[in-house]
């Protein structure tokens, strides 16, 4: 799972991630930098203008989709 998740990218399947503010407004984006950060944490850059890092402290709720359709 390592090495996928750390290719996502440049295999062209990035991770989908999505969070929600504490009133339950979802935010859910594609992000090429999601990388396993340790073997029971992921991490990603978090740069959204609309309030993604304030989302993630209100709630820290989160899922992360990975889909690479040519291993199906």
């Amino acid at each position: 799972m390592k090495e996928l998740i750390d290719n996502a990218l440049s295999d062209k399947y990035p991770c989908i991630v999505g969070t929600a503010s504490s009133d339950g407004l979802p935010n859910v984006s594609y992000k090429g930098s999601v990388m396993v950060f340790s073997e029971t944490e992921l991490a990603f850059w978090e740069r959204t203008r609309k309030g993604g890092f304030a989302q993630l402290t209100d709630n820290p709720n989160i899922v992360v989709m990975y889909r690479n359709t040519e291993l199906r």
